[in-house]
């Protein structure tokens, strides 16, 4: 906002940067200090060691929160992974999301536009079913119907959603009040298209079950002293007869 297109092209040149250091750093990192690994772990690539890993993310995200490079951090979390992070940043991304959550209500008490929040919630959902199942297919092969439907409703609204209009509202007045119900028609979309969707895959797996054949018993053999002594079997006695 404001730069322009020159501005533009800047933000990407310094979030290019700012990955293509992480990226370096982290390699550089697991040859000099690797992590330890166990048989379960894959061998390549190199992680390094949790102190050290911990020192590169921290440094990586006060460069980028003080720059505003946030799409940079989105990129690095597909290398910058260690098992030392999961319970910390789950923690951590369900506490923001909760505090966000009850930043946003502060300001929808003011006021919401229920009519665009709706049609916006339903845009949102409705673009993403539509590329899921018609345009997802021409850039991915092999995808299942049941595929194509599970991504199309699987779009739905967390901490992003929140944050973004707690961001906006400063320079675009009564964007919370419309955003706000549109994050919650997004996510009602959602779980109720995962459940007819659920419902309708169970009914059709009960349909196309095929009934197990009857189980054919077989005549059990008499025990010994059961019935009449030399008495013959029917089977055993018609063999006799043709003999």
């Amino acid at each position: 906002m404001g730069g322009g297109a020159q501005g533009f092209v800047l933000g990407l040149a310094l979030n290019a940067l700012l990955l293509a250091g992480a990226l370096l750093a982290w390699w550089a990192g697991g040859r000099l200090c690797p992590a330890g690994r166990s048989g379960r772990e894959p061998v390549r690539p190199r992680r390094p060691a949790t102190p050290l890993a911990v020192v590169l993310v921290v440094v990586m995200l006060l460069l980028a929160a003080a720059n505003m490079l946030m799409l940079a951090v989105a990129v690095a979390g597909l290398f910058l992974r260690t098992q030392a992070f999961a319970r910390p940043l789950a923690r951590a991304v369900t506490s923001a999301f909760l505090l966000a959550t009850a930043v946003l209500g502060l300001f929808v008490a003011q006021g919401v536009s229920l009519g665009p929040g709706l049609l916006l919630g339903v845009s949102a959902f409705t673009a993403q079913a539509v590329v899921a199942v018609l345009l997802m297919p021409l850039f991915v092969r092999g995808l299942s119907g049941r595929d194509r439907v599970l991504l199309g409703i699987g779009r739905q609204n967390g901490l992003t959603a929140v944050l973004l209009p707690l961001t906006l509202e400063r320079d675009f007045p009564k964007t919370v009040g419309i955003v706000a119900p549109a994050v919650v028609t997004v996510n009602l979309l959602h779980y109720g298209a995962q459940t007819a969707f659920g419902c309708w895959s169970r009914h059709r797996a009960g349909k196309n079950r095929r009934p197990s054949a009857p189980r054919q018993l077989l005549p059990r053999r008499p025990a010994a002293g059961d019935g009449r002594q030399g008495e013959v079997p029917p089977a055993a006695d018609g063999l006799r007869s043709s003999a």
